[in-house]
């Protein structure tokens, strides 16, 4: 096991570094508003976190724990803005859950999210127009 653990980090930071370069990508798509690449990408990039081993529900304490998180948060958080933007609620909703989950279990661990209040606000505002306002 004790072998185990180093190649686990590197596989990590390898698998960080390739979906931050995919992130950046998928950002300049949603920027240019080009919807195809940007789905393609975002596809990539759900199949990138699920090899990160400090997110759920693995929540090892690798090195690179810290950026995992943050680079997953920040992942659901443009799926947030980019299911807004292709009307998709169903994906909306589910990246709003996932957030939720993120800013309650990794406050201790992350600086506080630039886009958490409008988020959140986002959310509140679907939950009202759906009349769901109990959730």
């Amino acid at each position: 096991l004790l072998h185990f653990v180093p190649h686990v980090a590197s596989m990590a930071a390898a698998i960080l570094k390739t979906a931050s370069k995919e992130l950046g990508d998928f950002k300049n798509a949603y920027s240019k508003n080009d919807v195809k690449k940007a789905e393609g990408l975002l596809d990539k990039l759900k199949l990138h976190m699920i090899q990160l081993p400090a997110l759920p529900p693995m929540f090892e304490q690798t090195a690179t724990a810290q950026q995992e998180l943050a680079f997953a948060r920040d992942v659901y958080e443009h799926a947030a803005f980019y299911s807004l933007r292709t009307k998709d609620e169903a994906t909306m909703e589910r990246c709003f859950t996932q957030l939720k989950s993120f800013y309650a279990d990794t406050g201790s661990l992350l600086q506080a999210s630039p886009e958490q209040n409008n988020l959140l606000g986002l959310d509140l505002l679907r939950l009202l127009v759906q009349n769901r306002i109990a959730e």
